[in-house]
C-alpha cells in the first residue's frame, strides 16, 4: 500500500514463493518501489512501515538493501 498525499494506490504481489526470508522482502520491496517511480516520479522520500515480523526487516542485510534501494530509485528511505 503506498499513499501520497491524496493518492492511495493499493497492489497485491502473488507468488508461489511461500518464503519469508531476506530474499524474498527485498524482491517484494523492489517491486513496489517499482511501481511507485512509475506512478509517482516526483516522490524524493519513502517511509516504510512493516506490518509482518521484525526479523524480516531487522538485519543487516536489509539496512544494506535500504542504502541501494535509495541509490537505485533516487529517494530517501526511512
Amino acid at each position: 500500500m503506498v499513499w501520497h498525499r491524496d493518492t492511495v494506490i493499493s497492489k497485491v504481489i502473488v507468488s508461489d514463493s511461500r518464503e519469508h526470508d531476506k530474499n524474498t522482502v527485498a524482491t517484494f520491496t523492489t517491486k513496489v518501489f517499482e511501481v511507485l517511480r512509475t506512478m509517482l516520479p516526483q516522490v524524493t522520500a519513502v517511509n516504510i512501515w512493516p506490518d509482518g515480523p521484525s526479523s524480516q526487516f531487522k538485519n543487516k542485510f536489509l539496512f544494506s538493501f535500504i542504502n541501494k534501494l535509495q541509490h537505485r530509485f533516487t529517494v530517501s528511505v526511512t
